[in-house]
C-alpha cells in the first residue's frame, strides 16, 4: 500500500479525482462546502487494505480556504475566485439538489463509508 494513503490530502485528492474529471464553478463551490461542512468517514474496504480493521479515523472537515485551495489545485481553477464564490454562493447551494447529488456521488466512492455533517459550533 502506498504511504500517501495515510495522508489525508492524498486521500481527498484520490477520491475527488476518481469521481470528477472536471467541474464547473457551481460544482466546485459545492465541493468546497461539502469539504467544509462534512467529515469523510472511510470505508471498511479502505481500512482492510491498510490492515487497520478497528480504526475509524475520518477525514476531518477543512476550513474554506484550505478546501478552496485543494479544489482549485485539483481542477485547475483560480483559488481566490473559488474562495470568493464559496462565500457568495454557498448559502444558496448548501441544500440544493446539486449539492445533494455531489454528496451522494462522493459517498459512492469505494473508499468512503459516508459523509457526516460536522459543525464547530457548540
Amino acid at each position: 500500500m502506498c504511504e500517501d494513503w495515510q495522508d489525508p490530502h492524498a486521500l481527498r485528492k484520490r477520491i475527488l479525482t476518481r469521481l470528477f474529471d472536471r467541474m464547473d464553478e457551481k460544482d466546485a463551490v459545492a465541493i468546497v462546502g461539502i469539504l467544509f461542512e462534512y467529515r469523510i468517514v472511510l470505508s471498511r474496504e479502505f481500512w482492510s487494505l491498510l490492515r487497520h480493521h478497528s480504526r475509524k479515523i475520518p477525514l476531518e472537515p477543512l476550513d474554506p480556504q484550505e478546501a478552496s485551495s485543494l479544489v482549485a489545485r485539483l481542477f485547475h481553477m483560480d483559488c481566490d475566485v473559488l474562495f470568493t464564490s464559496f462565500h457568495r454562493e454557498w448559502s444558496q447551494l448548501r441544500n440544493s439538489p446539486r449539492t445533494t447529488s455531489l454528496r451522494s456521488r462522493i459517498e459512492s466512492h469505494e473508499l468512503v463509508a459516508r459523509l457526516e455533517p460536522w459543525s464547530t459550533l457548540p
